[in-house]
């Protein structure tokens, strides 16, 4: 519920008014502001050194419905002509005044906002009470010095952070989040961008593009759907969908070329892509099982080699099989083929594939288990991304 204000607007009543009417008719009542949802705005009447304060809860054309006697006024009888004008009144201003400061050195103005210790709470409901604290925005809110809160809903609740946008939280100190229902816990993090999230864990961590997550120490992500899970310390997850889910992998990169808006000086680089290797988390190759890959929508990633790097062998007595291709096209890159690398380090490569035909699905089988005490492995794609032309 907020007061409307209008200008120097002046009108005069075209009919008479009684001590308990709830209606009055106006001459000219588009002078006036026609509150609705619970605002207001007061006029004065004015006759022969009488005067009485109204407040006006609605409007239609020149009947406005008004509230009587207010700010101990006393309801008249007016005549039609009666003088009716938009005025400053003692009310409005103490209003505004005990929104303005709750403590030496603080500030506050809005509807219910607060400020101690040296804060400033500028909108509705905004509250800043610690010293050297800034809250802009409509609920917006302050319990630490040294921070600066600026959007609707931004919040923070730790010392030396800010938080800049709609409905962003900031539960770590020394932090900085920005965007739109954007949080972190981590402490020394940055978040930037809708939906991004950094873990209590996640110290230091780096977080830029949508929904972007990092729940680890040191980790950093970049790329809209990026993640680096809360068990990986120091892992780097960059391109979209990017995700390192396991604490011995270090990084992922997914590098897609954008699409295309407007018109470019070029329109061959619409559909480049860039060299990436997407490589899986360790498999156990004792075990059947099959792993896919499924790319952001309108992406084709096209193989140029395909493989297995060992991390961990012993006894091995029988090297599995394996076989690359795509959804519902089992075998396209590679058919099943046996293994041949058993040490640590050891790398199965695969350069001359059975088909150049990229696919928005990677997939890659172990087709027969291999037998020993341990065998494990990562399987991985090396090619480029591209962009389907629109």
């Amino acid at each position: 519920m907020s007061q409307l204000f209008s200008n120097n607007a002046e009108s005069t009543l075209s009919a008479a008014l009684s001590d308990s009417a709830t209606t009055a008719t106006v001459a000219d009542g588009s002078v006036f502001k026609a509150p609705t949802g619970g605002d207001f705005e007061l006029l004065t009447l004015l006759a022969a050194g009488v005067y009485e304060i109204v407040k006006v809860t609605a409007r239609d054309s020149n009947t406005m419905t008004i509230v009587r006697a207010q700010e101990g006024t006393t309801a008249q009888n007016w005549a039609s002509g009666t003088r009716v004008f938009a005025g400053v009144t003692a009310g409005s201003l103490a209003a505004l005044l005990a929104n303005q400061a709750t403590e030496s050195g603080a500030l506050a103005i809005g509807i219910s906002a607060s400020a101690t210790g040296g804060g400033i709470a500028i909108g509705n409901w905004a509250s800043a009470n610690f010293d050297e604290s800034t809250a802009i925005g409509s609920s917006s809110s302050i319990t630490a010095r040294d921070t600066l809160a600026l959007g609707t809903g931004a919040n923070v609740y730790a010392q030396r952070s800010s938080a800049v946008g709609f409905l962003v939280n900031v539960y770590g100190t020394d932090a900085l989040v920005a965007g739109r229902s954007a949080a972190s816990y981590g402490n020394q993090s940055v978040v930037l961008g809708d939906g991004g999230f950094v873990e209590t864990e996640g110290t230091r961590g780096v977080a830029v593009g949508r929904n972007v997550y990092v729940g680890g120490p040191d980790g950093v992500a970049i790329g809209a759907l990026a993640d680096v899970d809360f068990e990986v310390v120091g892992g780097i997850a960059f391109g979209q969908t990017a995700v390192i889910t396991n604490r011995s992998e270090q990084t992922a990169a997914l590098s897609v070329v954008p699409r295309a808006n407007g018109v470019e000086a070029d329109t061959a680089w619409k559909q480049t892509g860039s060299a990436s290797v997407i490589c899986t988390g360790v498999l156990d190759l004792k075990a059947l099982q099959t792993y896919t890959v499924t790319l952001p929508t309108g992406v084709t990633f096209f193989p140029e080699e395909v493989g297995i790097i060992i991390t961990a062998a012993s006894g091995v007595t029988l090297q599995p099989s394996v076989r690359f291709g795509a959804t519902g096209d089992e075998a396209r890159y590679l058919a099943i083929t046996q293994t041949a690398a058993d040490t640590v380090h050891g790398r199965d490569r695969y350069a001359s594939l059975a088909s150049a035909a990229g696919s928005s699905t990677l997939r890659a089988e172990v087709t027969t288990a291999a037998t020993g005490s341990a065998l494990s492995g990562r399987v991985y794609w090396r090619g480029f991304a591209v962009v389907n032309a629109a």
